[in-house]
């Protein structure tokens, strides 16, 4: 399976999306987007710098066709989600989008930054972590606290 496939399935409502992360755990993307838009979360924004597009483009297994099929609403406008834990960022959701925006040739792109307090881990009843070719989306981003 690739996040293409599985991407319907998400915005139809039928499955969360949940990601895991080898140290901080499993996260439902689902509901966080969901409490980020309701709350009226801050979106901030960020350089794409020069290491980040290199980790996407060169060291990271994605989706093409979930790339490729973005529409630029989603690409423009869909922000991302970034944990701030342990003085560090990592990225959760987002890796298609932002690199989209690289090749449309954008050097920023938005996210909502999400602290230990704002996690929602999945339940077994609304989630679900579907494997799919290139789950890694850990990224550890620089330059992206708040100022």
């Amino acid at each position: 399976m690739k996040k293409s496939d599985i991407s319907p399935l998400i915005d139809g409502g039928m499955i969360h999306e949940v990601f895991e992360h080898s140290i901080y755990g499993m996260f439902d993307i689902t509901s966080m987007r969901k409490k980020c838009l309701a709350d009226k979360k801050d979106i901030l924004t960020s350089p794409i710098e020069e290491d980040l597009k290199e980790i996407l483009l060169h060291e990271r297994v994605y989706d093409v066709t979930r790339v490729m099929e973005l529409t630029s609403a989603q690409y423009l406008f869909d922000p991302a989600l970034v944990l701030y834990v342990d003085g560090g960022n990592v990225l959760l959701d987002g890796t298609h989008r932002i690199l989209r925006r690289v090749l449309e040739r954008y050097d920023t792109f938005s996210y909502w930054l999400i602290t230990e307090t704002e996690i929602i881990r999945p339940s077994i009843t609304d989630s679900i972590n579907l494997p799919w070719e290139g789950t890694n989306e850990e990224i550890f981003l620089k330059d992206t606290k708040k100022k």
